[in-house]
């Protein structure tokens, strides 16, 4: 024992305590050692009084020191953890292969006999609102608390947590840890799982397709860079489509690609890459129809034949004209002018001097005229495109 633990006031004879660090733990297990009985360490002081001539008596003072609930502590390895972003309650713990473990177990320690880890409660007290990140299972290794436990660099890069360990008397402290979330590269995503776009048939190079809220491009993001790369990677109808590698914009490549009467239907496969990891997406196309005009196979045909003014009226002139339509729902109608150049809504007859033709048949028949001169004068006809 030593001497300083105690004092005494040479006037008054108050005997006082000196030393704070005094412990019942320590002491104890030395008057254990020494021979001592009981769970009450007793010191022995020897008090000497001293008069002015020298002469003094003395006294044995006995001080039991009793025990006192002290808090525990705990003992960390580290008080700093660095784990990434994709850590789940899943991963592996990459030292002990243990799932979903963060750190090595916090010792936890109560110099009190009635104490031991056993009756220890260790928990999260602050820097995990609403306890919805972490968790410590029952050997104290700081785990992630569930699967909806997901860390994030982007928003969340650090946790400032502090644990706090209590025995069974309520006594406790207190161990701040810092756990830093590492950035790990993540892949891009695409706005909407399946993107649907259209474009008139037969539009030409450039136009930009668009949606039902008009032109409309294949968007996406990624929580690590804003700098995404679109490209088209497969589909049949590939190439009759390009895409803005920066704004992701589908335009067309081709005119003649785009018939809504043998394809009405196209698609493509647009990746997003952010240089490293990408994510595709299929982009249903619809090829619009629009109104398109027929055509005849021969843009003139020249029939001659015999015929005078006692010829008989209806007879036909060659065989039918054959106009082709690429609207498969449509009907063309047939009409006769000579003048190639006049505006479409000038062909109004199928009547034209000693000929007529069948509206719908294509058929041109003679047609008797007062004056075979008529005929004769006009006797070569130009049929030329029927309208819409």
């Amino acid at each position: 024992m030593s001497a300083n633990m105690f004092g005494i006031d040479a006037t008054t004879g108050q005997v006082t305590v000196t030393d704070s660090t005094i412990d019942y733990e320590t002491l104890y297990t030395n008057y254990l050692a020494s021979g001592g009985a009981g769970e009450t360490p007793v010191l022995a002081l020897t008090v000497r009084a001293t008069d002015p001539s020298g002469s003094y008596g003395e006294v044995v003072q006995r001080v039991a020191v009793l025990d006192q609930n002290e808090a525990p502590t705990i003992r960390a390895v580290s008080s700093s953890l660095v784990v990434p972003e994709d850590f789940t309650w899943l991963s592996l713990e990459p030292n002990t292969g243990q799932q979903g473990v963060l750190s090595a177990p916090f010792m936890v320690e109560d110099v009190d006999s009635q104490d031991d880890y056993r009756t220890l409660v260790l928990t999260i007290v602050k820097g995990d609102p609403g306890g919805r990140m972490f968790a410590l299972d029952s050997d104290n290794h700081l785990t992630l608390r569930s699967a909806a436990s997901l860390l994030d660099y982007e928003t969340r890069p650090m946790y400032n947590l502090t644990l706090r360990v209590t025995d069974v008397g309520g006594q406790w402290s207190e161990h701040n840890v810092a756990v830093a979330v590492s950035d790990v590269n993540e892949s891009p995503s695409f706005v909407v799982e399946h993107y649907v776009r259209s474009v008139l048939e037969n539009s030409p190079t450039g136009t930009t397709l668009g949606s039902a809220q008009g032109p409309a491009a294949i968007t996406g993001n990624d929580p690590d860079t804003p700098v995404l790369v679109h490209s088209i990677v497969e589909g049949v109808e590939s190439s009759a489509f390009a895409i803005s590698s920066a704004t992701g914009v589908l335009t067309t490549t081709s005119s003649s690609s785009l018939n809504h009467e043998t394809q009405p239907v196209m698609s493509v496969v647009v990746r997003l890459s952010d240089g490293a990891l990408h994510v595709e997406t299929n982009v249903t196309i619809y090829i619009d129809n629009i109104n398109e005009e027929p055509f005849f196979e021969s843009p003139e045909v020249v029939h001659t034949i015999p015929f005078s003014s006692e010829s008989t009226s209806g007879i036909n002139v060659g065989p039918p004209m054959v106009a082709l339509d690429p609207d498969v729902n449509d009907v063309p109608t047939y009409v006769l002018h000579q003048n190639s150049s006049v505006s479409i809504g000038s062909y109004t007859t199928n009547s034209l001097y000693c000929f007529q033709i069948g509206r719908t048949s294509g058929q041109v028949v003679y047609h008797d005229r007062t004056s075979a001169n008529d005929c004769l004068t006009n006797s070569r006809v130009r049929f030329v495109d029927a309208w819409q």
